[in-house]
């Protein structure tokens, strides 16, 4: 379906040798523009944060949460995801092309981020041949690791229940689709109108 909620993960040539493809794994799983949005404290920031809070809260709504549960589920996504900001590269860290290259074999990611089957990820994506992946950001795919073993099933199925919600907003019928505009579109990005479903 093209939903990433935890990381990119797709192939591109090697920085280091353009004749050969490699794979790639990239940090994600932020629901705002970037990290830094988890942490600055000046108005803009705290704003958004308190706006996207009310998204998501809003949405489990929609689609049939009550408002304790669907505010129980919005504070879970802010803390999951600011658990994943705190382990992710800085935009200035992730334009740096000797930070984000560390080829890994599937071996050495075993050990250093045991929390995922890496080798099932592989697998089941259909290329068990592949044997290095280029981790651009170590500090994200160590965290994810971490948060894999410490965070809880409930909790993991909440984040995930969000992330496929959020992606397919503009399919689940008109509420949905108009609140996912009203903050991604207009809050986020001044839009003032969604566009016709033809264009």
């Amino acid at each position: 379906l093209g939903i990433d909620p935890l990381f990119h993960f797709h192939h591109d040539a090697d920085a280091k040798n353009s004749k050969v493809m490699v794979a790639i794994l990239a940090q994600g799983g932020l629901g705002l523009p970037d990290r830094d949005y988890y942490f600055r404290q000046d108005n803009d920031s705290v704003k958004a944060r308190a706006q996207y809070m009310n998204h998501v809260a809003k949405m489990f709504e929609l689609i049939g949460e009550g408002p304790d549960n669907a505010s129980k589920s919005s504070n879970t996504i802010m803390r999951m995801e600011t658990k994943l900001a705190t382990a992710s590269f800085t935009n200035v860290d992730d334009q740096d092309a000797i930070k984000t290259y560390n080829k890994m074999s599937l071996d050495d990611l075993k050990v250093f981020a045991p929390g995922l089957n890496w080798t099932r990820l592989v697998s089941d994506l259909g290329r068990p041949d592949i044997k290095e992946i280029d981790v651009k950001e170590p500090s994200f795919v160590k965290g994810l690791g971490i948060m894999m073993q410490s965070e809880s099933a409930a909790d993991w199925r909440t984040f995930l229940r969000w992330k496929l919600i959020s992606a397919t907003a503009p399919y689940l019928g008109a509420q949905v689709e108009n609140e996912s505009f009203d903050f991604d579109g207009r809050k986020r990005n001044g839009q003032e109108q969604l566009e016709p479903r033809w264009k």
